[in-house]
């Protein structure tokens, strides 16, 4: 069985190389509309590397305790988390094309549920979804309105 550690280096690599990709396809994009996905996926990847090289130093640090004293059982995996986490990001990325408010506010939706505390109750849904409209709003002041990046919109023609 795969440890909690050693997947999450394993999904820090692939988050890494996904972003990157990213990277690359929104470099392709004609100024400013490509301020945006860059400014994110460099927060991702920032993000990435600092979780895939402490998930490295777990690894190591587990290898290198003596027979005498066993590590402790890893967690078993939360799966429903990383693939809400790793799915939401790919469909994230994929509905950029078409509409940017949307997309954006289902993403947070998302990401606020997963990475909460665990349990759905009525509470968290409430508050996840406050906070996803607040930053969706937040973010498309910030690069629409002052910044004046067009954003993919699929009500405008």
């Amino acid at each position: 069985m795969l440890k909690r550690d050693h997947f999450d280096a394993l999904c820090g690599f692939l988050i890494l190389g996904i972003a990157a990709y990213l990277m690359l396809e929104a470099s392709k994009i004609n100024a400013p509309a490509h301020v945006y996905p860059l400014v994110i996926l460099t927060v991702v990847i920032a993000l990435a590397a600092v979780s895939t090289a402490a998930a490295i130093q777990r690894v190591v640090r587990a290898h290198s305790q003596s027979a005498a004293n066993p590590p402790d059982k890893s967690e078993p995996t939360k799966s429903l988390k990383i693939w809400g986490i790793l799915s939401a990001v790919i469909l994230y990325a994929f509905g950029m094309q078409f509409d940017y408010t949307l997309s954006t506010g289902v993403f947070l939706f998302v990401m606020f549920l997963t990475l909460g505390p665990g349990q759905f109750s009525a509470a968290t849904i409430v508050k996840s979804l406050l906070m996803a409209v607040a930053m969706t709003i937040f973010l498309y002041l910030a690069f629409a309105i002052w910044l004046n990046v067009s954003v993919p919109n699929i009500f405008r023609q």
